[in-house]
């Protein structure tokens, strides 16, 4: 992805706390520095940056909004994801409300553009979507 994209492998950066020896050298190999901390989804977007986080918990969705919560860091974010206002509409609005609030009042304003579904496995990643804030 990053050839096509034209991005330099080294101003990427990953995490997950699943990451097997194998991931780990494969990383390596393509000069991807791996992030040593879970922090939760809680990075500060300081520039454009694309947040791989499907099927996560709506807890992961609220951090990394929180963590961003000012005009110019949430254009920043670019978000492979659950559409999050799937979560708004399966959830009931108390427990929005003292869990995830930033994802509450921010997902419907999120663009939402979703990812073709496998032709194979049509209900694995069915509701994965590119989402950001979109510019009016």
């Amino acid at each position: 992805m990053c050839d096509r994209l034209n991005i330099d492998t080294s101003g990427v950066s990953v995490y997950d706390p699943v990451f097997t020896a194998e991931d780990l050298s494969l990383f390596g190999e393509l000069q991807i520095r791996v992030l040593a901390e879970n922090r939760s989804a809680r990075y500060v977007l300081e520039r454009p940056t694309i947040c791989f986080m499907p099927h996560c918990d709506m807890e992961l969705y609220e951090n990394i909004l929180k963590a961003n919560w000012e005009a110019q860091k949430l254009h920043n974010l670019f978000l492979v994801a659950n559409r999050l206002v799937d979560y708004i509409d399966s959830n009931p609005k108390h427990k929005l409300q003292s869990r995830v609030p930033c994802l509450l009042q921010l997902a419907p304003a999120f663009r939402c553009e979703p990812l073709p579904t496998s032709n194979s496995w049509p209900t694995a990643f069915n509701n994965t979507s590119v989402q950001f804030v979109g510019t009016d």
